[in-house]
This record gives C-alpha cells, sequence and structure tokens, in this order.
C-alpha cells in the first residue's frame, strides 16, 4: 500500500525504533539464505517507509496543523545508532541497484542513498570497497539511460555529488576520476553525438558533480560548458543547486515500469537489420570450395585408392 498512497504523518508516528531496528535485524539474520523468499521484501518495506518518512518531511511545512511532535526518519536514524550492525543491508542496497530495471525500485534505493550520503553520521556507513562498486554501477547507468529518461537521470546526478563530496571516495586515491569526468562532459552535451543537448537542470547538477574539489579541472569543468552550451553564466548559487529532500523525495514512478536501456536498445536494433539482411540475402551456388570440403568429408575416413584418372595424371606427371 505504502508504494501506491501517501502515508499520513499521524499513521508513520506509529512506527517506533523497535519495529524498524527488527527489521534491519532480520536482513542480517536472512543475509546467508539467499533464497529465503522474506530477505527482500524486507528491505523494499525499509525503502518504502523511508520513501514515507521523505515525503511527509517535505510537505510538512505547507501544513497548516504542525504535529505536536517532530516526525523523526527512523531508518536513516536507526543506520545513523547503529550502522555498523547493518552493513548487510548496504550491500545489498548496492546489489539491487545493480540488478533493478524496475524505475520505481532505483528511485527508492537512490532517495535512500541520498540521505545516507547527506547526514553526517552515516558518511561512513559503506566500506569503500562498497562504494566503489556503488560508483561504477552509477556511472554505467548514468550512460545507459535513454534521454527521456531526464528525471531519473536527475536523481542518480543529485546521489553522485554527495557520493563523490563526503564519503571516504573524496580521499586519495582517488577512484575513477578520469571516468567521472569524461561523464560528466558526456551528459553535458560535449564531446559524443550519441547524447542530445542537456536540459538545465542536468547542465547545473552535472557542473555541481564536477566541481568536487578532487575533480576540478585548470578551465574545462563542466560550468564552462554550460557557459558555451546554453550561454549563461551559472552564479556560485545556481552552481551550488538548491538541493532539498524536497527535490529528491518529488520524483516517482508507477511500480512494475521497466527502465529503458540505451545499450538494449541499440542492441535489438542492431538484431533487426541483421535479420533484414538474411532474409534478402540471395542464395549462393555451392563453389569448388565447397565441393572440396564434402570430397574430404567423404574420404576423411575412408582409405583412398587412386582412379583411373588419377594414376594417369601421376604417370604424365612422371614422365
Amino acid at each position: 500500500m505504502s508504494r501506491i498512497q501517501k502515508l499520513r504523518a499521524q499513521d508513520l508516528i506509529h512506527v517506533d525504533d523497535g519495529f524498524i531496528n527488527y527489521l534491519f535485524e532480520l536482513t542480517e539474520i536472512l543475509s546467508d539464505d539467499v533464497n529465503d523468499p522474506c530477505h527482500y521484501p524486507i528491505i523494499r518495506v525499509l525503502l518504502v517507509l523511508n520513501e514515507q518518512y521523505m515525503v511527509a518531511s517535505a510537505t510538512a511545512v505547507a501544513d497548516p496543523t504542525p504535529l505536536p511532535t517532530p516526525l523523526t526518519n527512523r531508518v536513516v536514524k536507526c543506520l545513523s545508532l547503529y550502522g555498523t550492525h547493518y552493513k548487510t543491508f548496504g550491500e545489498n542496497l548496492i546489489l539491487l541497484l545493480n540488478r533493478e530495471t524496475e524505475t520505481s525500485m532505483q528511485l527508492l534505493i537512490l532517495k535512500l542513498l541520498y540521505l545516507v550520503f547527506t547526514t553526517k553520521a552515516t558518511y561512513e556507513y559503506f566500506y569503500t570497497n562498497d562504494l566503489h562498486v556503488l560508483l561504477d554501477v552509477i556511472i554505467r547507468n548514468l550512460l545507459d539511460l535513454p534521454n527521456e529518461l531526464t528525471s531519473l537521470r536527475h536523481t542518480y546526478l543529485r546521489v553522485l555529488f554527495p557520493l563523490l563530496a563526503h564519503t571516504p571516495l573524496s580521499q586519495p586515491p582517488h577512484y575513477k576520476k578520469k571516468e567521472i569526468q569524461k561523464v560528466m562532459k558526456l551528459l553535458a552535451g560535449t564531446g559524443n553525438t550519441h547524447f542530445e543537448a542537456a536540459d538545465e537542470t542536468t547542465l547545473r547538477l552535472v557542473d555541481r558533480v564536477s566541481k568536487v574539489k578532487w575533480l576540478l579541472e585548470d578551465a574545462n569543468n563542466a560550468g564552462e560548458i554550460a557557459r558555451r552550451s546554453l550561454g549563461i553564466s551559472l552564479s556560485p548559487t545556481d552552481t551550488a543547486s538548491n538541493i532539498s529532500v524536497a527535490d529528491v523525495a518529488e520524483v516517482t514512478e508507477k511500480p512494475g515500469v521497466q527502465t529503458r536501456s540505451r545499450k538494449a536498445e541499440s542492441e535489438a536494433e542492431f538484431d533487426i537489420s541483421r535479420t533484414e539482411t538474411s532474409v534478402w540475402e540471395p542464395m549462393r551456388a555451392p563453389g569448388p570450395a565447397y565441393e572440396r570440403g564434402r570430397d574430404r568429408e567423404r574420404y576423411r575416413d575412408r582409405e583412398w585408392k587412386p582412379t583411373q584418372e588419377d594414376s594417369s595424371e601421376s604417370s604424365s606427371t612422371t614422365a
């Protein structure tokens, strides 16, 4: 129900710390049994509850009847206090993001990752090696998203900035620095004809990522790309990007909608073109090489005996 309906803040108040801790403990208990049918559904419950907390906090400002007690995101609270005991949950988040093709599930994972990387107490929740894997997945997905999926692309970029700026990835040796810079240039609309001109939000988010301290280049950064592409100059306020929880929380998709893949679509088009070519390709008559091959096949396991023609050729050659 929580995936298709917004819960009231009065309902979320009844979700206490003990219930959230129990769900996290279950993910650890079931971590050794990949076939347990409850393992990933429990993780999904935690992801959905986190989204409900984000939506509730984003709309609380406009609510004329504030709650008697502030609403706390108990999912993030639990990770902040006991994250070291629930490492399996984080590993499964990365695994799910790597495999997930449903857009709504990707968004649920990205929303929690955004809060983890923007909450100081959880900056170091993930192991560094896991962060490397996560960065690889994000880079791959950013390059694979079709041009039309702007909302999902924006969410990935919003998660990428705190991932690079706040986590252990900000410490040397810097992982995939050159690759990240190349991806930012591509997303800004330069260097590759397969990417359409970027919209202003994408350019602003790309500029924000490119200005992470350890990614800065001398002059050819995405801010300069934005200025050349759109004829605009991004002010410090714009490049800092007024990203808030509301920006991430408001991005939604219907359950069941599959994320389109640039790679899969291009491969499908290639297969179609090959099929059409093979249908119209004329049949060729077998040539001498084909006949020689048949002869070799026919006599491979037999004892070869010379014919009268072969004997005459042999005698003439000897003579």
